[in-house]
């Protein structure tokens, strides 16, 4: 079974990967943890990535954080991680890390 984690996968990259992942394995079991600030984005992503499929082979859970939340960062990831538990049935673990921000991108002097 192969664990894909992806931050910043209600839209963008981060959806596009996990949907291209989810598509992939339509013949292998897929523990999926998608991550972003909009439940919405989450919840549209999940849906493209089991489109057409009963389901059987995946397991997918959303989880609505804020990487750039310092005060609850360490409680949000530990509750990823215990979502996939126990990490030793994974035969491979793949990790999108597509959250963050370059912050303001104004003119430089």
């Amino acid at each position: 079974m192969m664990l894909l984690v992806v931050t910043g996968a209600s839209g963008g990259f981060g959806r596009a990967v996990a949907v291209a992942f989810a598509k992939s394995s339509k013949t292998s079991k897929l523990r999926a943890l998608i991550a972003a600030r909009s439940l919405k984005g989450l919840t549209e992503t999940k849906e493209l990535m089991v489109a057409g499929d009963l389901g059987e082979h995946y397991n997918i859970g959303i989880h609505v954080l804020d990487l750039g939340n310092m005060k609850t960062l360490e409680t949000n990831v530990q509750e990823m991680i215990d979502a996939a538990k126990p990490l030793e049935q994974y035969d491979r673990v793949v990790i999108v890390n597509n959250a963050g921000s370059l912050g303001h991108l104004g003119k430089i002097t």
